[in-house]
């Protein structure tokens, strides 16, 4: 199991201040379909829900347990998550980045432990 530096910092902070750790909102939280997809209603390619507590892919869910900003610019988070689906429980560090562009905003989800590479856009 990997954790991500500075989690017994952010329960304290939260226990202290009557807060959840992670009431702000984030860049990262909204809906995000796979490049392609145009943001699909149904099947496999169902948009990314992201909130402040919870990332809900196709068949799975995950309880954020941290996130750690990356660096100074605001676009780039660690995410540590508790997984859930299909009968099964899984701990996954996440790499979530925002690339703005002209025509749209887009995000690149890296699972860190299979190094596993999503670019997602916007949807909405």
């Amino acid at each position: 199991m990997r954790w991500f530096q500075g989690s017994a910092y952010a329960v304290a902070l939260s226990l202290c201040s009557g807060l959840p750790a992670f009431a702000q909102p984030y860049e990262f939280e909204g809906a995000w379909g796979l490049v392609g997809t145009q943001c699909a209603t149904a099947g496999d390619t169902v948009p990314t829900e992201i909130t402040a507590t919870e990332i809900r892919f196709y068949e799975s869910r995950c309880a954020i347990a941290e996130v750690t900003p990356v660096g100074e610019a605001g676009s780039t988070w660690q995410v540590a998550a508790e997984c859930r689906g299909e009968g099964e429980e899984w701990l996954v560090p996440f790499l979530f980045a925002i690339l703005e562009t002209e025509a749209r905003q887009s995000m690149v989800i890296i699972n860190m432990d299979y190094g596993r590479a999503r670019l997602t856009e916007r949807c909405g």
